[in-house]
C-alpha cells in the first residue's frame, strides 16, 4: 500500500495535529526547523489564489466532466481544439489546468471558478 500525500498550497502538512516538513529525503517536525518555516509561509503568501489548486490528480476524462471547456472556447471566440488532447493542451495554455506530477491532471481555482459546471464539485 502506497499513501499518497499531496504537495502543502496554502498551509504546512498535517498529521495527528503535528506538522511535517521533508529535509532532504527524510519527514521532521516543522517546528524543529524554523527558519524553514518562515520561508514556507512566505512562498504561501506569494502565490496567487489563482494559481492554487481547486482539485489535484483528475483523469482526463473527469477534468472534461468537471469544466465547461465549450462555453470557455464560446466565450473566447475559439474553435474547438481537435480531441481530448488538443482540449487539455488549450486548457493547461490558459491556465484552467496543469499537469500532475502523480498522473492525470489538477484544476486550478481558476479553472474552477471560469468554467466549473458545478462549483459544489469543488
Amino acid at each position: 500500500m502506497i499513501l499518497e500525500i499531496a504537495r502543502a498550497s496554502s498551509k504546512p502538512v498535517q498529521f495527528q495535529g503535528q506538522e511535517f516538513i521533508r529535509v532532504g529525503s527524510y519527514k521532521k517536525k516543522l517546528k524543529d526547523y524554523p527558519e524553514k518555516e518562515r520561508e514556507l509561509w512566505r512562498i504561501f503568501d506569494q502565490v496567487p489564489f489563482e494559481d492554487l489548486l481547486a482539485a489535484e490528480h483528475i483523469s482526463s476524462e473527469d477534468v472534461l466532466k468537471r469544466l465547461d471547456y465549450p462555453a470557455f472556447f464560446d466565450l473566447l471566440g475559439l474553435d474547438l481544439p481537435e480531441g481530448r488532447t488538443g482540449i487539455l493542451q488549450r486548457l493547461a495554455d490558459e491556465s484552467m489546468i496543469t499537469p500532475c506530477e502523480a498522473g492525470g491532471w489538477n484544476i486550478t481555482n481558476l479553472g474552477a471558478i471560469l468554467c466549473a459546471k458545478r462549483l459544489d464539485d469543488f
